[in-house]
C-alpha cells in the first residue's frame, strides 16, 4: 500500500520484538543487515526511527540513496532469521540467495519476508555512542507470503517492480 495520503495518521504496528532486515542499494551497490532497534515516530506521515550500529558496510549506500526498506522477519520462519544472522556476521551478501523485489526507492525488499516498508531518509543522527538513528518516512507498505518467494525463487529475476501488487492508501 502507498502512504501517499495526507490524510488521517497510519499505524504501522511496529514492534522492536521481531527482527528486522534494512536492505538498501545504490548504483551496483547494495547491502542487508539485521537491525535491533525500529520504532514508529510518528503518523501524519508515518515515519519510523531505526537505529544501527555504526560503521556497517550499508552506511555508505543509504547516505548515497537516501532510502532502504525494512523487512520484517515473520515469527515462524526461523530458516530466514538464520540465514540472515549468518550472512551478516560474515558480511556476506544476503541479498544473492533471497529473491526480492524494489519498490517506490529501489531499495531490496526480500520477499521471503513479512511486511516490507520502503523508506525514505529524512534525518540521520550521529550522535556520541556506538549507534547512530535514521528517521524515515514510509512511503510504501507491501506484505509478503511465503508462496511470493516460491514463485519468484526459481527464475532469479525477482527484483522487478510489481506495481499491481500494491494498493494506494486512498484505496483502502
Amino acid at each position: 500500500m502507498s502512504v501517499d495520503d495526507p490524510s488521517p495518521g497510519l499505524e504501522l504496528g511496529i514492534s522492536s520484538v521481531r527482527p528486522f532486515v534494512m536492505t538498501s542499494a545504490f548504483e551496483n551497490d547494495r547491502a542487508a543487515i539485521l537491525v535491533e532497534w525500529v520504532q514508529q515516530c510518528a503518523m501524519s506521515p508515518p515515519m519510523i526511527c531505526v537505529a544501527v550500529r555504526k560503521g556497517r558496510p550499508i552506511e555508505p549506500i543509504i547516505r548515497d540513496s537516501h532510502a532502504f526498506a525494512l523487512c520484517e522477519i515473520a515469527d515462524h520462519d526461523l530458516t530466514l532469521d538464520r540465514m540472515i544472522r549468518r550472512a551478516c556476521e560474515h558480511d556476506d551478501d544476503i541479498l544473492e540467495s533471497l529473491p526480492y523485489e524494489t519498490l517506490r526507492t529501489g531499495s531490496p525488499c526480500i520477499m521471503r519476508s513479512g511486511r516490507v516498508f520502503d523508506c525514505e531518509v529524512m534525518r540521520h543522527v550521529d550522535f556520541e555512542a556506538d549507534y547512530e538513528l535514521y528517521i524515515a518516512q514510509v512511503l510504501e507498505v507491501k506484505e509478503y507470503s511465503l508462496s511470493d518467494a516460491h514463485e519468484a525463487a526459481p527464475t532469479r529475476r525477482s527484483h522487478r517492480r510489481r506495481g499491481a501488487d500494491t494498493v494506494a492508501m486512498s484505496e483502502l
